[in-house]
């Protein structure tokens, strides 16, 4: 973490009329709390977001604010990416798109805005196999990965929007360079996040590419390693898609019957828009039995 999370949280703290006292637990003490505030220690991500809990604060919240005070692009632009991914909206990542190639319009372009255009574009033709990406792009995308020998937070949204792209090999190599800590220098509060948010489109990657050696990998690393409790879409758009996973290579009625709690509980959070779209991808739906739920 930089210093500008511990300073933003406690604008955050102090608008919502908290004390440190009131925050403090077991789980982190008054003088641990106090110093990352002043940006003398980091946070686990676990940590960081109980104390965003106990103040009732979102992390959509959080990083909207921390974008707003400190001018800079944080996790959320990747959040919001993948959520579009989630719910096919290929107009937001279009718009997404268009943005950055705007930014080349006035100067030369970079390589890594290049980078990041072609890996926008490459949700756009996850989406739709219609939309079409030059060969050079892919390429070129693929060998900055693969020569990068440290990654960072820029290299885990390139690899989290382009899955779609790499064969066999490719999944299998860069899923190991994801997960692997020694891949990164430190691994930070965005590093974890970003994994975190990566992981979701890979899952719906792998599925639709029958890879499921490597869908049973990843469903190793979240059992040690959980996604985070506040990222409701998120995590639910995963268990789905492991649900499915479990459809094609387990219990098929225990898969469904996992399927259907998760389309049920976001319809009780009155989500419907949402479980609907998860619903339409439940195989052998028995229509019957949902509208029992």
């Amino acid at each position: 973490m930089d210093k500008n999370y511990g300073a933003v949280f406690k604008i955050l703290r102090l608008q919502k009329g908290f004390s440190i006292k009131e925050l403090t637990d077991s789980n982190i003490s008054q003088s641990t709390l106090s110093r990352f505030e002043n940006g003398q220690v980091n946070l686990s991500i676990d940590k960081f977001f109980h104390l965003l809990s106990k103040m009732n604060l979102s992390p959509q919240e959080y990083f909207t604010r921390l974008e707003e005070t400190t001018g800079t692009s944080y996790s959320i632009s990747m959040l919001n990416i993948i959520t579009a991914l989630d719910n096919r909206n290929y107009l937001e990542i279009e718009t997404f798109l268009k943005n950055l190639e705007r930014q080349g319009h006035s100067s030369p372009i970079s390589r890594s805005l290049q980078l990041q255009i072609t890996s926008i574009k490459a949700l756009l033709h996850q989406i739709d196999s219609n939309y079409k990406i030059d060969e050079r792009e892919i390429f070129n995308l693929k060998q900055y990965l693969l020569s990068t020998k440290t990654w960072g937070e820029f290299e885990i949204q390139l690899c989290g929007r382009a899955f779609y792209l790499f064969d066999t090999a490719d999944l299998r190599l860069f899923l190991q360079r994801l997960l692997d800590p020694f891949n990164y220098s430190v691994v930070t509060f965005n590093i974890r996040l970003y994994t975190y948010i990566a992981l979701v489109n890979l899952t719906d990657t792998l599925l639709y590419k029958q890879e499921y050696d490597l869908l049973d990998r990843v469903e190793k690393y979240l059992s040690v390693n959980p996604f985070p409790e506040h990222y409701i879409f998120q995590k639910g758009t995963l268990q789905f898609k492991l649900a499915l996973f479990h459809f094609y290579t387990k219990d098929k009625e225990e898969a469904l019957l996992e399927m259907h709690e998760i389309v049920t509980a976001f319809k009780v959070l009155g989500a419907e828009a949402f479980a609907s779209r998860l619903r339409e991808q439940i195989p052998e739906f028995d229509t019957e039995n949902f509208n029992q739920e």
